[in-house]
């Protein structure tokens, strides 16, 4: 009996003296494995939710519509004069504050022309007058933002200036109404 206790003793033993020698034993290769270098796990890039925006309001530039303007008043015969083109909008900021997208509200025009006196009205409101007829080519779906924005016109002469600041579509208005002279600058003030 003892000896078919011990019979069974090491049938259940050597089995696992084997598990226990192979984990010690090295594993036979015929050829060395080489190494091989992983590329980087790339991070995950943050999404962006903007529904987290920040939004704060701002002035761009806009060079291009600028310079198209300038343009236009080139060839409509306007010289000696600066035509600058504006969007005011908000800037949507991340939670890092980073500006993620500017959104356009409305587009400004500012032109500024010297001219001959400003003491002669009528003449002052004929050249206003010649301006909106050259900025009417212009359609307003062309302008960056879905509000109307705002003409500023300043005319020099002498040492002097007078600005007129107005909705664009009241200038386009009182054009289309005819309007010139001191009646446009009546209506334009």
């Amino acid at each position: 009996m003892k000896r078919l206790l011990l019979v069974f003793f090491l049938i259940l033993l050597l089995p696992g003296c084997k598990t226990w020698i192979s984990l010690w034993a090295p594993t036979p290769t015929s050829f060395p494995t080489p190494v091989t270098s992983q590329p980087p796990t790339p991070e995950p890039t943050p999404t962006f939710d903007p529904m987290l925006c920040i939004y704060v309001e701002d002035f761009r530039p806009l060079p291009d519509l600028s310079s198209d303007l300038l343009d236009l008043f080139d060839l409509a015969g306007f010289r000696d004069i600066d035509v600058w083109a504006e969007a005011y909008g908000q800037i949507c900021l991340d939670q890092d504050k980073e500006p993620r997208d500017f959104l356009p509200r409305q587009t400004n025009i500012r032109i500024a022309l010297s001219i001959a006196s400003l003491e002669d009205l009528t003449q002052v409101g004929n050249t206003l007058a010649d301006l909106l007829e050259t900025f009417e080519s212009v359609p307003q779906d062309e302008l960056p933002g879905p509000d109307i924005g705002l003409m500023t016109i300043t005319f020099y002469a002498g040492g002097s200036e007078m600005q007129f600041s107005f909705p664009i579509d009241l200038g386009r208005r009182a054009y289309g109404q005819g309007l010139t002279g001191e009646n446009l600058l009546d209506v334009l003030r």
